[in-house]
Formats: C-alpha cells, structure tokens, sequence
C-alpha cells in the first residue's frame, strides 16, 4: 500500500506599472496558475487588495488560487500607479528690438506637471540678445513628479 500526498497548485504572479487612469485588470498580473496536473487554474485566481488607477502610488495585491482538493496558494505582487507622463506646448513669438523677453511667456499649457516642473533651458535663453536681429531657439524641459521629462522647442 501506498499513499500520495496531492501537490499544491502553483501560482506565479507578475508585478505591474500602469500610467494614472490607465486600464486594468488584475488577472493580467497572473502569469501562470495550475493544479498538480498541470491543468489552468488562471480563471479561478481569486485577488484581494484595494488599489485606485486614479491615485499614483504603489498597491500590494494578494492573489490565491485554489484547487478542487481544496489545496490553496497564494502569492502576492506590486501594481505600480504612475504619474502621468508630462506633456508641453510652447508657442514661437516675435519681440520688437530691444523689448524684454519672458520665457514663461512662450508656454501655452502643459499636463502632468506643476509650473515649477516647467524650465526654459538656461543655456538657450542666455544666448538671446534682445538688442540683436536674429532667430534664437528656447528648449523648455517639463518633468513629472516620477522623474519623467518632455523636452519642447516652440513651434
């Protein structure tokens, strides 16, 4: 006489980074689940958690899969909401000789960031000679708060 202990099911679960307001669907984050005979368990993974794809930040999300001995596995992952990556629109202008230039002047609008992410490139902005015909370029760089940018020349 022998005896077999069943095996439990296995669960592989996938950490995930979505940007704010993004689709989700916390089964994605399930990479594999099956039971001891290698049958797909993934539709039966069960997920406990609360997360918001509204609010950037970081949620554990705790997955459980269950066989039909009962055997239970659970497992947990990271869902990683970011901010929104930052957009910026900048607008050409024309001065008049000798006028002052305001370099905040030349941005329209922007998303995904705060006026204090917004910067005119020094460099660029050191070179304009407002006493001088001429064309001169201004590159502004706007940065998330995750660290992302967005650069822009005025078009």
């Amino acid at each position: 006489m022998s005896a077999e202990w069943a095996k439990l099911p296995t669960l592989t679960v996938e950490d995930k980074a979505i940007r704010q307001g993004g689709d989700f669907d916390p089964a994605s984050m399930v990479a594999t689940a099956t039971d001891d005979l290698g049958n797909s368990l993934s539709d039966k993974a069960k997920v406990e958690g609360t997360y918001d794809v509204n609010t950037p930040g970081e949620y554990e999300l705790t997955f459980t899969v269950t066989d039909k001995y009962g055997g239970k596995t659970v497992e947990k992952a990271k869902l990683v909401v970011k901010h929104p990556a930052p957009t910026l629109e900048v607008k050409k202008n024309t001065l008049a000789y000798g006028e002052n230039f305001d370099p905040a002047s030349l941005v329209v609008g922007s998303t995904g960031a705060n006026w204090e992410g917004i910067l005119p490139n020094v460099e660029d902005v050191a070179k304009i000679n407002v006493n001088k015909s001429g064309e001169y370029r201004v590159r502004y760089t706007v940065t998330n708060p995750d660290g992302k940018r967005w650069k822009r020349l005025p078009r």
